[in-house]
């Protein structure tokens, strides 16, 4: 299993290129972060598209804390099929983590990098690439955080946004 750390240096991996490079191979993604804007959107869009019309689903988790996601990026995301886009609206929710679901393994990036285009292409990281076994015991404890909040978080609608963009 391959473990090692994405710093956004040349010789230690960039976070876009790692992001999508396990796009392109996961048959499921869950997106765990806190801010999200419209630069980072736009750097995965394409691999995003891809992954719809492949029929991969994922699921995106961001966050309300400092009221920084950007409304638009929510309102891009709204638009793919294959996403199940949720807010945390309570709570300091500033986890980063980036998981993908293969059909033996899984890989997460977790770490620093928001879903921001500086975290993804030039700002100094801290994240570490880790693949485990679906059957690992790490896996199921990824599985289950993310779920947990998940399932506490608010579902992202057109409503949502507009209330959202007017009471930021």
């Amino acid at each position: 299993m391959e473990n090692h750390l994405v710093l956004n240096q040349p010789s230690r991996g960039k976070v876009i290129k790692t992001l999508k490079s396990e796009l392109k191979s996961c048959c499921e993604f869950w997106f765990y972060v806190a801010f999200l804007n419209r630069e980072g959107l736009q750097c995965l869009k394409q691999e995003l598209l891809e992954a719809e019309s492949n029929g991969v689903r994922g699921r995106v988790l961001v966050s309300k804390y400092l009221d920084f996601t950007d409304p638009e990026a929510l309102r891009d995301l709204l638009r793919f099929s294959n996403l199940e886009l949720k807010i945390a609206l309570s709570g300091n929710m500033h986890a980063k983590g980036y998981f993908f679901i293969k059909e033996k393994s899984e890989t997460y990036l977790i770490g620093s990098s928001n879903w921001t285009a500086s975290a993804l292409t030039c700002n100094t990281e801290l994240n570490v690439l880790i693949t485990a076994s679906r059957q690992d015991e790490l896996a199921d404890s990824v599985r289950e955080e993310f779920l947990s909040q998940f399932d506490k978080a608010t579902s992202v609608t057109e409503e949502f946004v507009r209330d959202y963009e007017e009471n930021r």
